[in-house]
């Protein structure tokens, strides 16, 4: 009789877990496959917000340089105190002075660009910034020269590059720039020189550079249109990306 008792307690006992199992499976999968998904779409949507918040506030770093750059070269009166530069008439002293007095003016006071370069297509540079040197440069040996030429209707922004002037400035050993470089005209549109702002890399990727150091081990990289990585700067920070 005890050992019938305890079958028929056995059974009960099997029937009803089995139905508690089944219950909790109708229950708990789908609502484990729902959260499960619910919280991919909320991750995928928090990368995609904070992804366009970073590409937003690179924009607006952009357009500040992109400004220096139009103001100079929408500027008649550098137009004309530069080429009295290059072509040494009139009072060199002066004309120099008062470019250079132009020059800081468009960078404004809250200095968007480090430095602001003009160049005459035979390589006269006139230089405003970190590095005030009037001299004869090499313009074809620059990296983005060709391609400036090539863009005449716009705007040229150059990769990351090492920049020793910005090191020795910035006391660092591994300061990098980027420029934003494009050509002005004469009256006729035909190219007389080229306008070259650069900037700081680190202080343009401020944004980024804030998150990675409160979220270590993520990565943030920047490509450009054409596939170039411009952030990270570092070309050893490069190399470890896959």
């Amino acid at each position: 009789m005890v050992i019938q008792k305890r079958t028929i307690r056995f059974v009960l006992f099997q029937t009803y877990s089995l139905i508690i199992i089944v219950v909790l499976s109708l229950v708990v999968v789908p609502f484990y496959i729902w959260s499960s998904d619910l919280l991919k779409k909320k991750a995928v949507e928090s990368l995609d917000n904070l992804s366009q918040s970073m590409q937003d506030k690179l924009d607006l770093e952009i357009r500040r340089i992109d400004s220096v750059s139009l103001n100079i070269l929408y500027s008649n009166l550098v137009k004309d105190k530069f080429l009295k530069f290059t072509g040494g008439s009139g009072d060199t002293i002066n004309n120099n002075k008062d470019l250079a007095d132009i020059l800081v003016a468009a960078n404004g006071p809250a200095l968007p660009v480090n430095q602001i370069n003009l160049y005459d297509l035979g390589g006269n540079m006139f230089g405003s910034g970190i590095d005030n040197r009037r001299t004869k440069v090499n313009l074809p040996n620059k990296l983005w020269y060709e391609e400036v030429l090539a863009n005449t209707k716009g705007k040229y922004i150059t990769i990351p590059e090492k920049d020793d002037e910005l090191s020795l400035f910035l006391s660092s050993k591994d300061a990098y720039s980027i420029s934003l470089v494009r050509l002005f005209f004469d009256a006729n549109n035909t190219p007389e020189g080229i306008v070259e702002v650069k900037q700081d890399a680190d202080k343009l990727f401020t944004n980024i550079n804030d998150y990675m150091k409160h979220n270590y081990g993520q990565k943030v990289i920047v490509y450009t249109d054409i596939g170039d990585i411009i952030y990270p700067t570092n070309p050893k920070a490069k190399e470890l990306i896959s």
